[in-house]
């Protein structure tokens, strides 16, 4: 398979966290790619019997049992009973894209994404031999003969884009960004608001009312909390008290405290976004025609790959400006080694009187699950997360990367919402004048 079409499908598990699995099936319903971790070869002539008949019967895939939820010609969902996750397909007139997803994954995003990519691959140059006949859907029987049908021309659920007019541009935005739009855009209309976002509904985007069939992102208190404790506590006093400052949001996402946080536009401030090329262009195009209320410099960098620095650097940050610093839902998702080399190398560019702000886990969250003494497996709340510290040891970690912290746990700043279980600790502090190593 060319390495584009790899590539594309393999980027569902970035946007999309909770896609375990994806399979491409060509026109002549033979398996063309599957991701290492799903042998599903021996179901597709099943798989695409079933579903090009339309029949809404139980079937088997990798040893499974799915029951039929949604089955038209373009479109197919299937669901475990026991809870083990979705079967979510959907297919042009060339290729079918067929994925596996977590128990409370997303349905509606997951087609919409498969579908976007079934576009962005006719596009190229295609794979199938000249002998297919294109335009076609191959619908296979028992015995590996097959005939063809039209199929309707793709379009979206209109309840994920009811607005087909509106235009937005196409880039591979990580799932996590546009959600969190949402519930910012979403709280916005309450009358008790933490967060009053004018902006997120725009980059958030049609999502759909999908909230009650996944009853795992119907409850979103915690990112909203930690906003609130974020402007309040610590960046409203930063602002009013620091003359000139830098303000540095690592893994920025849609935030869009440059147009709304109203301190900002007190005192002389820069505010520094760091995020994926995707993101930053994204946010470029929708907020355009926006006035930020301070110096607002976007930048584009994979913090993984420890290539922001240099960046960051050479667009006039400065080491001898004191710097506020805010990592919010970050450092559990990177491996630890990573996180500790973040920690000292901001320290290193920080001067005296910088302040940071990151949320960790609480490894204890987890004590009815299997865990190592840094990773947990076993949860899937947490399975996407790398390591964890329990709250009395944190101190001393920071410490050790120059920065003097207190800590505690979200849910005593929860203002009467529910932000989980004891699980997420609210670190906070400035940068030691002397670095121990």
């Amino acid at each position: 398979m060319p390495e584009d079409y790899q590539i594309a499908l393999n980027k569902l598990k970035r946007i999309l966290p909770f896609v375990n699995s994806v399979a491409l099936v060509d026109g002549r319903g033979e398996l063309v790619y599957s991701t290492d971790n799903w042998n599903i070869k021996e179901d597709i002539v099943d798989l695409i019997s079933l579903w090009s008949s339309m029949k809404r019967q139980p079937i088997m895939i990798s040893g499974k049992k799915y029951l039929i939820r949604t089955c038209t010609s373009d479109r197919f969902v299937a669901s475990s009973p026991k809870g083990e996750g979705h079967i979510v397909g959907a297919n042009d007139d060339e290729r079918t894209i067929i994925t596996l997803i977590e128990p409370d994954g997303i349905i509606p995003f997951t087609t919409m994404e498969i579908t976007r990519i079934l576009a962005s691959l006719k596009e190229k140059e295609p794979y199938l031999d000249e002998s297919i006949q294109l335009g076609k859907n191959i619908k296979l029987m028992k015995d590996g003969s097959s005939h063809s049908e039209k199929v309707k021309q793709n379009k979206l659920d209109k309840d994920i884009l009811p607005n087909q007019k509106q235009k937005e541009p196409k880039l591979d935005l990580p799932f996590t960004a546009r959600l969190m739009a949402y519930y910012r855009a979403q709280e916005s209309k309450r009358d008790d608001a933490l967060i009053i976002d004018p902006f997120a509904e725009r980059l958030a985007g049609n999502l759909g009312s999908y909230l009650s069939d996944h009853i795992r992102f119907s409850e979103m208190d915690y990112p909203l909390v930690r906003s609130y404790y974020i402007e309040k506590n610590l960046l409203t006093p930063w602002c009013n008290k620091q003359k000139d400052s830098q303000i540095v949001l690592l893994g920025a996402g849609l935030d869009t405290r440059a147009y709304r946080f109203k301190p900002e536009h007190k005192n002389k401030h820069t505010l520094f976004e760091i995020d994926f090329p995707e993101v930053i262009q994204y946010k470029n195009e929708i907020l355009k025609n926006e006035k930020p209320f301070c110096n607002l410099v976007r930048l584009s960098a994979d913090l993984s790959k420890h290539n922001w620095l240099p960046f960051l650097i050479n667009s006039k940050f400065s080491t001898k400006t004191p710097t506020f610093w805010v990592l919010e839902g970050i450092a559990y998702y990177i491996e630890k080694q990573d996180f500790t080399s973040l920690l000292f190398k901001i320290a290193e560019i920080s001067t005296k009187h910088s302040q940071i702000f990151i949320d960790i886990m609480q490894l204890s969250r987890w004590y009815s699950f299997p865990y190592t003494s840094d990773g947990i497996v076993g949860d899937p709340f947490s399975k996407h997360f790398k390591w964890g510290i329990d709250i009395n040891s944190a101190q001393s970690l920071f410490a050790e990367f120059g920065w003097n912290v207190t800590c505690s746990f979200a849910d005593d700043h929860d203002q009467g919402r529910n932000v989980g279980q004891k699980g997420m600790i609210f670190v906070h502090g400035e940068r030691a004048s002397t670095m121990f190593f």
